[in-house]
């Protein structure tokens, strides 16, 4: 089970963290930061439509530091108050998104 920390979450304090950890800010509710084996990765966790959602909004590093991740964390608080829910619209995103695949077939189809 990972160690939970309640801080303010900033650059310090994420590349302290130790393997297994996980850190909720003190400031933005929801917002945080684990580790597992590898690089932190910044979260966000908030109930959206009734279900606790987790949403990962990035690995620590370029370009996620905690400031930027901090700022996303509060964009997406300020989506779901106004009733969307990020993990469905990053699905959908991502349904539209076209494979290398699908691109060289309609290039093939299009350009013999």
């Amino acid at each position: 089970m990972s160690a939970i920390v309640h801080a303010r979450i900033t650059k310090t304090a994420v590349e302290r963290l130790l393997p297994d950890q996980v850190m909720r800010d003190t400031d933005l509710a929801g917002f945080g930061v684990r580790r597992r084996q590898g690089p932190a990765s910044y979260f966000l966790q908030k109930r959206v439509q009734g279900r606790v959602r987790w949403i990962t909004i990035g690995r620590h590093g370029a370009p996620w530091t905690a400031e930027t991740a901090r700022r996303q964390a509060t964009k997406l608080l300020g989506d779901i108050a106004g009733g969307g829910d990020p993990i469905v619209t990053q699905r959908a995103q991502k349904a539209l998104r076209v494979t290398v695949e699908e691109a060289a077939e309609l290039f093939i189809a299009q350009y013999g």
